[in-house]
């Protein structure tokens, strides 16, 4: 498996895998800025774009595989970057949107670090518009990579159709199952409040006590969300 794994890296990222752990990955050689892709190349729209290495602790524990959209904006400079930051998860002192990525994977949703596996479903910085074109080309990095470790259940942290249509598409194959989970952004997490405040208005406006408890109830579970994600 880790030969496998080793061989789809080079295929998508370049240069060489001496090793799967996370000090190494964190401190990989930097590469020719064009030495990737080797399926799709340089015909690709995003192919002079970023890449983020997956996360993972060990490749033969996968249960849960998270697929986000797509890495952070930027050009590609043969350096690579980290899906959701994190290279930041065991740091301290890490940017506060970093921890509460990590906590809402391994607090909030009660996931085990050790036998998860997080990626993009492109592999390069993609605009979300030219998104379903640029996945074209990158689809079959992201079977291989579900094919190689047989995930139980597989989290997408996006809402591009063609994703998910084509995760769906290769379910009955591979044999996991699938959610759809919102981004920990603060933009998304900040409109909850909103949410709960919508009620309690309404429910006000209507003489609705059903509403209005529920609005409250949003509000106070928003409480212990936040706290949950920033400590």
């Amino acid at each position: 498996m880790k030969d496998q794994i080793k061989s789809l890296f080079k295929d998508i990222y370049g240069g060489q895998f001496d090793s799967l752990n996370q000090e190494y990955l964190m401190n990989r050689p930097k590469r020719a800025a064009d030495d990737k892709c080797y399926s799709c190349g340089k015909l690709c729209p995003s192919f002079k774009n970023r890449q983020d290495l997956p996360y993972f602790k060990s490749i033969d524990k996968v249960k849960t595989l998270i697929v986000a959209e797509a890495p952070g904006k930027g050009l590609d400079v043969g350096k690579d970057g980290f899906v959701f930051g994190w290279e930041q998860f065991e740091n301290k002192n890490s940017r506060k949107t970093i921890s509460s990525y990590k906590n809402y994977f391994f607090g909030l949703l009660g996931l085990n670090p050790e036998n998860v596996y997080l990626t993009d479903g492109v592999k390069c910085y993609t605009d979300k518009r030219n998104f379903p074109k640029v996945f074209e080309n990158c689809k079959t990095y992201l079977e291989r990579e579900i094919g190689i470790l047989r995930p139980e259940k597989i989290l997408v942290v996006s809402k591009q159709v063609s994703l998910i249509k084509f995760l769906k598409s290769i379910q009955a194959t591979y044999n996991f199952s699938i959610s759809v989970i919102p981004h920990p952004s603060n933009q998304n997490m900040s409109k909850i409040p909103t949410v709960g405040e919508i009620f309690k208005k309404v429910g006000a406006i209507n003489n609705n006590e059903e509403w209005i408890k529920l609005g409250e109830q949003i509000q106070k579970e928003y409480k212990s969300l936040r706290k949950e994600l920033d400590s």
